[in-house]
């Protein structure tokens, strides 16, 4: 009960106006609710087979719904493998390797396995969902495909002022400090903050984290840093 009531109250959250570029893309446009619902929806289904004990058609059920979505999630283009795909397989290893360490070695062979196997196989479905973009549907549609992106010199600054775009995202905005404007960019720093610690206290007490917990908060935190680093390496 207690991580449902933290799922909703993210969920009420991440339609929470932060700012003029998070509501255009998200609370206004809605150009990215339906893949940021499919993300956490994956994920969900992903658990829901490896660990309850339903039957063989529920099973098969879930996970045809599952390589449907992972397929319809890579036809989107490589954003869908970036933040979602990638992050729930390096999720589940990072788990592995969590639970290898703590010597919880008994629930790799049983739990991890099946996770191991589905997140595998929803990389590789939104995969070829990605090639069907590519070599199909760019032929049909014009639409901006980011598949054509040159990486650039590797410079830290690069990073970390991408990092600080996440700020700018959330509402900061440069003007006047004594200000509405000056309001809302102090909240919208504030949060920024708030990020940051609770991924630092994350890293720091884990262990003291539940398995579903753990998945959620490395997923997050895993996809986040994918796509701040795929912004400061590229052009």
């Amino acid at each position: 009960a207690k991580l449902k009531d933290f799922g909703a109250a993210a969920a009420m959250l991440a339609f929470c106006p932060f700012g003029g570029e998070y509501n255009w893309i998200v609370t206004i446009g809605c150009f990215y609710t339906i893949p940021v619902a499919m993300a956490f929806y994956t994920m969900a289904l992903m658990i829901s087979i490896a660990e309850k004990e339903d039957s063989r058609k529920s099973k098969v059920a879930m996970g045809t719904i599952l390589f449907v979505l992972a397929i319809l999630g890579g036809t989107a283009g490589i954003r869908y493998l970036m933040v979602c795909s990638g992050p729930i397989f390096l999720t589940v290893v990072s788990e592995a390797l969590h639970q290898y360490i703590r010597g919880d070695r008994l629930k790799m062979t049983s739990k991890i396995s099946k996770k191991m196997i589905a997140s595998f196989g929803i990389l590789l479905t939104s995969g070829v969902g990605y090639i069907v973009n590519v070599k199909i549907l760019s032929h049909i549609y014009v639409y901006e495909n980011i598949s054509g992106a040159q990486l650039s010199d590797f410079d830290l600054t690069r990073f970390i002022t991408s990092l600080g775009k996440l700020c700018e995202l959330l509402g900061w905005r440069s003007g006047s400090a004594f200000s509405i404007l000056g309001l809302q960019s102090a909240l919208a720093l504030l949060l920024f903050l708030l990020v940051c610690f609770s991924n630092i206290y994350f890293i720091r007490h884990q262990r003291s984290y539940s398995e579903n917990e753990y998945i959620i908060s490395m997923y997050s935190g895993i996809s986040l840093l994918l796509g701040i680093v795929a912004i400061s390496v590229t052009d």
